[in-house]
């Protein structure tokens, strides 16, 4: 393998890849990444066997070839070399001659043999999806992903395309995220799938950096994004999705409406002083206003009184702070509505007349 490559489009590739690489892993060869030079340019493959991206860029292929690399040092290198042409050489035992203006290394490969077959799929089977569309539904329902599965939640996010509609719902068991959007093209299947978070976050990374359109496809028990230069691979989660219908309020008896940047910066303070338990802060809420409340034993407590429209009966109720911020963060608009029923039950957090996107917070216990 012998080929000619601009630094800044190395780069690019390689810094796609450092998102799949694993921090700590069994295999040592997932530290890896592979360089394959074809006819038109080259590929750089990374995977924890979960989540495979593949990047392609062009360069002057001299000899065709492939070989593996450590992928932190080779960006380390990329990274800090001038925007000048690469020179890269294979040459015996897999070693690699890496030549840049008056900088030059020689580092230590493994066969391309040695790294793990990447996932394959058919060319034919993708559907385009509006970028933005999937970028703001990944960002709306990624925050209510837990990290650890319990008995009630998944690690991953239910995908739902069926005509013309795209939803997507994440749940932690105490808060979960719904959204859904129209898309220009109507499919012919159905489909229903997980995505693991892993998987979301790195499509939300590579959605907002491409410039050239998303296509999409789910075959052979994985999840496919392309783009004009790179490849995003994941495995689908297996097993049932909570049955999120039964946790989305169907009437809401009272309302309330406040301005959601004036909500956030008192949250923000009174939850300075909450207990770093369970992050409590007391939602009061009589006419037309709201009253935050926190309370620490040792340091003191914190009370801020909002205006709001709101006309229903008086009410106490408790939430984790950072839940609501949370929800705020990725809320559009200027006005929040809070959906509210009987004590305790899942509370409806959306933009004022939204349709689009909600939220629903499991209310806590309040002293």
């Amino acid at each position: 393998m012998e080929i000619r490559v601009a630094r800044n489009k190395l780069l690019v590739a390689l810094q796609r890849c450092q998102g799949v690489i694993p921090v700590k892993g069994t295999m040592p060869i997932l530290s890896y990444i592979i360089l394959e030079a074809g006819e038109e340019g080259i590929s750089l493959s990374a995977t924890d066997l979960d989540v495979t991206i593949r990047s392609y860029t062009s360069a002057q292929i001299i000899e065709r070839g492939s070989v593996t690399l450590l992928s932190r040092k080779l960006f380390e290198i990329v990274k800090a070399l001038p925007e000048q042409e690469i020179y890269i050489k294979k040459q015996e035992n897999n070693y690699v001659k890496l030549v840049c203006g008056a900088s030059s290394f020689v580092l230590v490969g493994l066969p391309a043999e040695d790294f793990p077959a990447l996932p394959s799929y058919k060319e034919q089977d993708f559907f385009p999806i509006d970028k933005k569309i999937l970028s703001d539904m990944i960002r709306r329902v990624l925050f209510a992903i837990p990290t650890v599965e319990t008995r009630y939640t998944m690690v991953g996010s239910l995908l739902e395309l069926e005509g013309k509609t795209i939803s997507m719902v994440a749940t932690d068991g105490h808060r979960l995220a719904y959204n859904t959007h129209q898309l220009q093209h109507e499919l012919e299947q159905k489909i229903k799938v997980i995505l693991p978070k892993k998987v979301l976050s790195q499509l939300k990374k590579l959605v907002d950096e491409v410039e050239g359109s998303i296509a999409a496809s789910f075959q052979s028990k994985h999840a496919i994004f392309t783009s004009e230069d790179v490849v995003l691979m994941g495995r689908l989660l297996e097993g049932s999705f909570p049955n999120y219908q039964k946790v989305i309020p169907e009437k809401i008896k009272e309302e309330m409406l406040i301005e959601r940047e004036l909500l956030i910066h008192a949250l923000k303070r009174v939850a300075i002083l909450s207990d770093d338990n369970n992050r409590s802060v007391k939602f009061q809420m009589e006419k037309d206003t709201l009253i935050l409340s926190s309370q620490e034993s040792e340091f003191g407590d914190a009370c801020e009184e909002i205006s709001v429209k709101y006309s229903g009966q008086q009410r106490t109720i408790g939430f984790n702070a950072p839940y609501v911020l949370d929800v705020l963060g990725v809320i559009d608009g200027e006005i929040v509505e809070i959906g509210l029923n009987e004590a305790l039950a899942p509370c409806l957090f959306k933009a004022q007349d939204a349709t689009d996107y909600l939220c629903v917070i499991m209310p806590m216990t309040v002293q």
